[in-house]
């Protein structure tokens, strides 16, 4: 909203002095002008892809809205453990099992042990379920905080801010990029604990175990985590542009349906259905090009599993003949070896999931950055009981500097009465 040099003054009659406003001379976010008057509400359908920001910046953003729930974060960090260390524990039962009882066919102790793993699964499974369900409840008073925080500092923009934005974008960060956290939130806080426990102390185990066998599980680390971190950089472009389709995609349906009549009245109806088809296209692409770079990465983690399987089998049965090993180590470091890639291949879907959530938060934090236009002076009074008669003497107004809608109007309204 922009005010002429010579001001306005729109005066409640038989008031004091009203709340004044004054323009901050805030432009468009991606510097696009908008045309005489009001613009039209796709403006910004074609507009260039935002850079990412620090994305340690926004990870922090975020960590900010749980540090409220530290209390529940603890008790979901000692269930990790506590199922960390049970999963642990059930490789190498297996392996005492198979040297210590089935290698000397002790019936009655592998009946102890195999018992004994029963409850440790058990066990296992009820700390996984309890810490899911305490995850599920944090995550859902992440989610009630942060659309609280921006549906409110929604109330508090000013009209060109939404006349210079497509609902449909609007909405979509209300949705699309919120239900990105929720996803990440939801599903990843465990898993990125428990992998990185599982990775820790697997290390540990299978060296205390036997070094050697440990060199050979550990050989195809270095080379899947660099092709984790090159994949990793494709795939967030790749989901901060599905995020960025999916917005345009939304605004058009949006805009579209709540014109319908505008636009059957003037048969647009082959305009509309292009416009559509374009965004619609653009979603699709997108889409498939990020989820093909996920749906690559995982397969070729597995290769390297196998890789190093075949390394520890390799070696482990050439100490095994030498009699420096036991068939039930070798088992053992088989199983960890399942036990420590399953990790790195979890972490390498949850930097995909990851990547999709912080193209979200950058453009849901990009939405709470935004600063109203008008805002109060300090010195300005609040507006006394009204009475319903309204004055607007010699007003001009317009969304964009040097652009008026209106020019030196004036009109009363009195109580009741509706002035077209």
């Amino acid at each position: 909203m922009s005010e002429s040099p010579r001001g306005t003054r729109m005066k409640e009659m038989g008031g004091g002095k009203a709340a004044a406003g004054r323009p901050e001379g805030a432009g468009r976010a991606d510097g696009q002008k908008a045309g005489p008057g009001m613009p039209t509400p796709g403006m910004q359908m074609g507009r260039r892809v935002e850079k990412p920001r620090d994305a340690r910046a926004v990870f922090m953003r975020l960590v900010a809205y749980l540090r409220p729930h530290a209390a529940l974060i603890a008790g979901v960090i000692v269930l990790v453990i506590v199922t960390t260390g049970l999963a642990l524990l059930g490789p190498y039962l297996v392996g005492v099992a198979i040297d210590r009882f089935i290698a000397r066919s002790d019936q009655p102790g592998l009946l102890r042990v195999t018992v004994f793993l029963f409850l440790t699964y058990t066990l296992g499974w009820l700390a996984q379920y309890t810490q899911s369900y305490y995850v599920v409840a944090l995550t859902q008073r992440v989610l009630r905080a942060l659309r609280r925080d921006v549906f409110a500092h929604l109330q508090t923009l000013s009209l060109r801010f939404f006349d210079q934005r497509p609902t449909g974008e609007l909405m979509s960060r209300l949705t699309n990029d919120i239900d990105a956290i929720n996803r990440v939130l939801s599903q990843s806080i465990v898993e990125l604990s428990a992998s990185l426990l599982t990775l820790v102390g697997t290390v540990i185990v299978v060296l205390l175990l036997n070094p050697w066998l440990a060199a050979a599980a550990l050989l195809v680390v270095p080379l899947m985590l660099i092709f984790t971190l090159r994949m990793g950089r494709g795939t967030r472009r790749g989901f901060q542009q599905v995020q960025v389709n999916l917005g345009r995609l939304n605004a058009v349906m949006e805009e579209t349906i709540g014109g319908l009549r505008v636009v059957q009245a003037f048969r647009r109806e082959r305009a509309a259905l292009a416009e559509f088809e374009r965004a619609n296209f653009a979603v699709r692409d997108t889409t498939i090009h990020a989820q093909m770079l996920m749906t690559l990465l995982r397969p070729m983690l597995m290769v390297f599993s196998n890789l190093a399987i075949v390394f520890i089998a390799g070696l482990g049965g050439w100490l095994a003949l030498r009699g420096a090993v036991s068939v039930g180590v070798i088992a053992t470091f088989v199983l960890y070896a399942r036990r420590f890639y399953e990790p790195l291949l979890t972490l390498a879907d949850l930097y995909n999931s990851i990547q999709s959530a912080l193209a979200g938060a950058e453009r849901v934090f990009d939405l709470l950055d935004q600063k109203p236009q008008v805002a109060d002076h300090p010195d300005a009074e609040a507006l006394p009981a009204l009475q319903g008669q309204v004055m607007f003497d010699h007003v001009d107004f317009g969304y964009v500097p040097g652009v008026p809608v209106l020019r030196d109007v004036s009109l009363t309204a009195e109580p009741g009465q509706m002035v077209a």
